[in-house]
């Protein structure tokens, strides 16, 4: 490995989760377990020697995905340039992980070193060509580059939809369908078409799991209150009344199970280093 810059125009969206990193990690769904599969089999087994880094590893959710189905194959690590969210990652113990402190643009990785490189809910907010150069400086030939991302299956629940309209209605800029970016605004984001026009990739594909998650009033709260459209709406809104109007969507729809049901498709998108 290698150290890594972590300036300021290298991770511009770094602070984000600084002071958050507990709601995150208690409000944020843990993956399909399909998900870790869907990289894996896409590699070759002879590069079961390299790394598997996990960039934008936040709390860790994925990353400890990852180490429970494949974690025996490989050196795993977490990379993640806030230091709020690896201390959080870290309260949950695991022999199979490291956490390195880093942004994704400057990977902390020798040339050809790792056999994957993945991220999960963390590359709208990279930097991406620059990313793409990265991956392409550590991946050895034949590895896996992925990124996974959860989208909303709005159509199918009224409180989701709705819970969409609130930030559609106070969050500059925001529209459902887009994703907050590496400025802190928000736009649409094609990662599978992003690889398909690199170079050093090839045979993209894209795979989704449907599923779905439920929270209960507490961890709905945290999740609404951990995210970059809360940040943006607290510049024009109060954070009472923001608050209130959450609390009125969530009377509305809470089911007699305590529970509120957030329909999710996990996208998984690879591609193979040349």
């Amino acid at each position: 490995m290698q150290s890594a810059s972590t300036s300021k125009s290298q991770a511009p969206m770094t602070a984000i989760y600084s002071g958050v990193a507990d709601l995150y990690q208690l409000s944020r769904p843990e993956y399909p377990t399909e998900t870790a599969n869907m990289i894996a089999d896409r590699l070759d087994s002879q590069l079961s020697h390299k790394y598997w880094v996990d960039v934008g590893s936040g709390t860790g959710k994925f990353t400890r995905l990852l180490a429970q189905f494949v974690g025996h194959k490989f050196r795993l690590f977490g990379v993640e340039p806030n230091e709020d969210m690896i201390a959080e990652a870290n309260k949950i113990e695991n022999e199979k992980i490291a956490y390195l402190k880093s942004p994704a643009e400057a990977l902390p990785f020798a040339r050809n070193s790792a056999a994957v490189v993945s991220s999960a809910a963390s590359a709208q907010l990279f930097d991406r060509p620059r990313y793409y150069k990265e991956v392409e400086r550590v991946l050895a030939p034949g590895g896996v580059v992925a990124t996974v991302y959860n989208y909303g299956r709005f159509a199918e629940s009224n409180f989701l939809s709705e819970y969409q309209s609130l930030h559609e209605a106070n969050v500059p800029g925001y529209r459902r369908g887009t994703l907050a970016n590496q400025h802190g605004t928000f736009s649409e984001m094609h990662f599978a078409d992003e690889l398909a026009a690199q170079s050093a990739f090839k045979q993209v594909e894209e795979r989704r799991v449907e599923w779905t998650h439920f929270y209960d009033r507490g961890s709905i709260e945290a999740r609404f209150t951990s995210t970059i459209h809360f940040k943006q709406a607290l510049k024009i809104r109060p954070r009472e009344e923001l608050i209130h109007e959450l609390h009125t969507l969530v009377d509305k729809y809470i089911g007699p199970d305590g529970r509120l049901e957030f329909p999710f498709t996990t996208f998984v998108i690879t591609a193979i280093k040349v």
